[in-house]
């Protein structure tokens, strides 16, 4: 039967893993030649079958490309057919188009190198040596992210799933012995002309392969070359400029060509009107071809824009203002291998909503997306993968080599779209700390080293400080989900004033998606739309240069959210539309903002704030038990009163074997567990829909089965009260055992019934908090949580102290080596548990980046 489960576990897997492949539609033709643009090159997809193993042992057979949740490093094998004569004529590389984190690459048993990729798209060449004519052998091994890395992506609350493999498709490119790669532009308007500059890298492999026509193959140890770059319009083809460059070249060795050509009346590109010339360079000897490169150029100049002009950037001299959405890659179903169909409706969804910016967010852009948006005319801004990383993480050496070498292959992959307008390089980092700050620093001069694009930083709300030194723009993010447009402008005129530069204001917030109870309910599909109207009106008197909202549509996270109560599992819903793309109301309301329409009407409904009755109910029980306890039993009475303002001698009847009833001992264990229930039951309850007490559950509970339990419990003020109630006897049994086990080092003759009555007893402080319990969820309308959790450090200090003083006197030993020993046991405890945490989750990083960031 157990083997029978196991293969039946195997086969749902392998199906789950085909469903997905089987919804992709690899590149065609045509879409190949949009992402290498050239006709001169050999370019095929690998999207198809491979065979995939986490050991290297059993194989099983899967479709590329793939989304992958397995944590560790997978290898993926396939055979390659390459005909003879196509071996000799060409370079051969992999185009790796998007894999998440690293890959060894092996060819035919040889090693051709690890490579980090980190989801931008990036070309390994292959040395000529390697690949052979006929059947080829070949290997990828994807590594995951580091575990800094790894773990900012998963402590990221809202941040996408931590996918890994090869998310998208590689490609096998043959290309001439010399090449053109890396191009890069720029375009600045002096005086109606437009100066464009051009960059390439030309690479040359094997000169003696060079072929400069159909029937000719030239010998070269060095060799002459010329680079020639022509723009032409795109409609007409026309020549609008042209340039060229003579260079020599050897053996592997690579030129950097660089032109900075003029074109007089150009025309422009801009949302409104996305004209696009034909940027053309050519690699040629002898007057023949070697290679060509023709990819679409878009003349736009982007500057930063100001905030007396209410524009984030400026356009071809031209002020805009931003109406944009966060995109997040996934497609339909839950994964982020995303086909170029999906994209293309994507884009047109984009365009219905009418925004002129997309953010891209988490992984970097496939080249397919930002040449639909170059080509439909809306602007990209492009992430840094480095979301709410706290300060010592930031700083250390493996992070910022990361994000270095991402800043590096981003300017390589993306600087040819012209779309591309702004680098976010980070969000939700701590502002007032120097490592911020040199983070700031390093990347943004690396991006203006090399890159013509506007640079900025997400903030948050409620920062006290903002780095601004190297930063062009901001991004503000509101993150607490406020009701009133008066907070938001205040908040945005407090910020502005602070950082003094152009800035666009970030917001959203998730929802239950099939709540439509109205607005008057928080997670409802109508408070969604409220909360975008809201903030839409909050920015009005305010130099805000822009919107931007999270998020276009629904996508997958790490962790299941407890603020909005879905049983949807790794899903976040803050989408404008789901994740099939079917708009929500939140949709409409936007698409009215930008385009200067009505506002959809919206319903208040009559969502009042849940009354748990459950608290009041066991609060007055629990007050009923203790009063009938105290009226039946005067003992019991005597009990409660001895053992709370003289417990030295209470404790000391319990060392002299005066019997206490165990039944009371055990009803008073029931009442205080009781007690501690419906307290943490109304906290949790109370706090259940707070981004703050979200963050804070996933810092305690980062194990998704715990924070799933936890969320469960939140929102289920009867099973909340149970399950806290029978781990707090559980607690009281395992403390009472403890404290046996101890006193085999005494010479008094302990019992567990003695040390029970220890437990139970010095717990009787938590009997005064009985009737606030009663209470608490409506006292928690007018206090603060915090206030009530200071009470309960409080009474938890007083309750240790007391449990150390009682075991001193029953024991009969010195209290000071008891109280001593009793905290050097607490502390070790409270150590080795946060230790644990550090290692695996560097909780203390975290927690001090949730104090001074989050809260």
């Amino acid at each position: 039967m157990k083997h029978f489960l196991s293969v039946l576990l195997v086969c749902v897997c392998l199906c789950s893993v085909v469903s997905v492949a089987q919804n992709y539609a690899p590149f065609n033709a045509e879409q190949l030649q949009v992402i290498m643009p050239s006709s001169t090159r050999y370019v095929t997809s690998l999207a198809g079958s491979w065979e995939r193993s986490t050991d290297g042992n059993e194989w099983t057979a899967v479709t590329l490309p793939m989304s992958e949740s397995y944590p560790g490093s997978v290898t993926y094998r396939r055979k390659l057919q390459i005909d003879g004569q196509l071996v000799q004529r060409y370079m051969w590389n992999l185009y790796f188009l998007g894999v998440s984190d690293a890959v060894e690459v092996t060819i035919n048993g040889r090693l051709v190198g690890k490579f980090f990729c980190g989801m931008v798209p990036h070309m390994v060449r292959i040395p000529d040596k390697f690949i052979r004519a006929g059947a080829n052998d070949i290997q990828l091994m994807v590594y995951p992210a580091s575990d800094d890395a790894q773990r900012s992506r998963i402590l990221d609350l809202f941040g996408q799933r931590a996918y890994g493999g090869v998310i998208r498709e590689v490609l096998l490119v043959g290309t001439p012995q010399v090449m053109v790669q890396d191009v890069r532009s720029g375009v600045q308007l002096i005086n109606g002309v437009a100066k464009v500059s051009i960059s390439s890298n030309i690479t040359a492999g094997t000169l003696d392969k060079v072929t400069v026509d159909s029937t000719q193959t030239i010998s070269l140890t060095k060799a002459q070359l010329t680079v020639l770059t022509e723009i032409r319009k795109q409609e007409t083809g026309e020549i609008a400029a042209t340039a060229s460059q003579a260079f020599t070249t050897e053996h592997d060795r690579s030129f950097d060509a660089k032109f900075v050509m003029d074109i007089a009346n150009p025309t422009l590109w801009s949302p409104s009107d996305p004209s696009l010339y034909s940027l053309t360079i050519k690699v040629m000897a002898n007057g023949q071809t070697i290679d060509e490169y023709t990819t679409p150029l878009g003349l736009t100049s982007v500057q930063e824009g100001s905030m007396a002009s209410q524009s984030l950037l400026t356009l071809n001299g031209q002020s805009i203002f931003i109406k944009g959405v966060d995109y997040v890659e996934e497609a339909p179903g839950g994964t982020a291998t995303v086909s170029a169909q999906q994209m293309e409706r994507d884009v047109q969804l984009l365009k219905t909503l009418g925004v002129n910016l997309v953010r891209v967010k988490f992984f970097a852009p496939n080249p397919y997306f930002m040449h639909l948006c170059m080509k439909y005319g809306i602007l990209v801004v492009v992430d840094m993968p480095c979301y709410n990383i706290p300060a010592n993480i930031l700083g250390g050496e493996e992070v910022m080599a990361r994000m270095k070498n991402i800043a590096n292959l981003m300017l390589s992959a993306y600087e040819r779209y012209s779309s591309l307008v702004d680098w976010n390089i980070c969000e939700g980092l701590q502002q007032d700390k120097s490592e911020t700050y040199l983070y700031v620093k390093t990347i943004a001069d690396l991006f203006h080293a090399s890159s013509s694009r506007l640079v900025s930083t997400a903030v948050r709300f409620r920062s006290k400080t903002v780095v601004t030194d190297n930063v062009d723009v901001h991004i503000f993010i509101e993150d607490k989900f406020v009701t009133t447009p008066e907070e938001i402008t205040n908040e945005l005129t407090r910020l502005s004033q602070i950082a003094a530069k152009p800035f666009a204001l970030v917001f959203g917030k998730p929802i239950q998606p099939d709540n439509r109870s109205g607005y008057s309910d928080p997670i409802s599909v109508e408070s969604q739309a409220r909360f975008i109207q809201t903030c839409c009106q909050g920015i009005k008197n305010t130099p805000a240069g822009g919107t931007i909202v999270w998020s276009l549509t629904d996508y997958s996270i790490n962790r299941s959210i407890m603020l909005t109560n879905t049983s949807g599992g790794h899903s976040c819903y803050s989408g404008l539309a789901d994740i099939n793309r079917q708009p929500r109301l939140a949709f409409e309301m936007y698409k009215a903002w930008i385009n200067n329409e009505n506002d959809p009407l919206l319903q208040p409904g009559n969502y009042s704030i849940a009354s748990p009755y459950i608290y009041i109910v066991c609060g007055l029980l629990l007050i009923i038990v203790v009063i009938v306890l105290m009226n039946q039993s005067r003992r019991f009475r005597e009990y409660l009163l001895r053992a709370l303002i003289h417990p030295y001698n209470f404790y000391a009847d319990i060392r002299d074997q005066r019997i206490l009833s165990q039944a009371q001992t055990v009803a008073l264990a029931a009442i205080i567990s009781a007690i501690i229930g419906v307290i943490l039951s109304t906290l949790l309850f109370h706090s259940r829909m707070s981004p703050v007490s979200e963050y804070m559950v996933m810092l305690l509970f980062p194990q998704e089965s715990m924070k799933s339990f936890v969320s469960a419990i939140a929102w289920s003020p009867e099973l909340g009260v149970t399950v806290i109630t029978l781990f707090v006897v559980l607690n009281i049994i395992i403390v009472s055992l403890l404290l046996r086990l101890s006193a085999i080092f005494v010479r008094a003759r302990i019992y567990f019934s003695d040390t029970f009555i220890i437990t139970v007893w010095s717990a009787l402080p938590v009997v005064l908090f009985l009737p606030f319990a009663t209470v608490l969820y409506r006292a928690l309308d007018f206090t603060a949580v915090s206030l009530w959790l200071g009470f309960g450090l409080i009474v938890t200090l007083w309750v240790i102290y007391r449990l150390l003083r009682a075991t001193s006197v029953v024991f009969d030993v010195n209290p000071i080596p008891v109280y001593g020993i009793g905290l050097l046991v607490i502390g070790g405890f409270f150590f080795i548990i946060g230790l644990s945490y550090n290692i695996t989750y560097a909780f203390y990083a975290y927690i001090k980046f949730f104090f001074n960031v989050i809260v």
